[in-house]
């Protein structure tokens, strides 16, 4: 009993020191007291913001075309003849010829002489 009201003069006192202290301007306050058999707290302000949860987000993958994806052609436009790349190998067109090489600078053989069999769907804007 002794203890209980020596815990309780400790709490008085200390709220009557910052009564006295004079206004003080703060978001939260807390007191607290503990002893091995007691703990006695006192916390004053705002409560915490709610907890919001979100879930993630939806993601929405299309699905692929039926049948086989289109053969992807290259070309390079800065230069001052026809070149395109197929399937890994190579094809230059110069001079009214077709020439095939399997490395980009070559060794070209030639592939047909004028249209040589080759139909190539080339942008507006490309030389071909």
């Amino acid at each position: 009993m002794r203890r209980v009201n020596m815990l309780a003069s400790i709490l008085g006192i200390t709220v009557l020191g910052l009564a006295l202290a004079g206004p003080a301007r703060a978001d939260s306050l807390s007191i607290g007291v503990q002893t091995n058999t007691v703990n006695l707290g006192i916390h004053i302000g705002p409560t915490p913001p709610p907890l919001v949860v979100v879930s993630a987000p939806v993601v929405v993958v299309p699905s692929a075309p039926p049948g086989p994806p289109p053969p992807v052609v290259y070309t390079a436009s800065s230069l001052p003849y026809n070149y395109f790349v197929y399937q890994n190998s190579y094809h230059l067109y110069h001079e009214d010829r077709w020439f095939r090489g399997r490395h980009y600078d070559g060794p070209w053989t030639l592939a047909g002489l004028g249209g040589g069999g080759f139909t190539w769907s080339a942008p507006p804007d490309s030389k071909a």
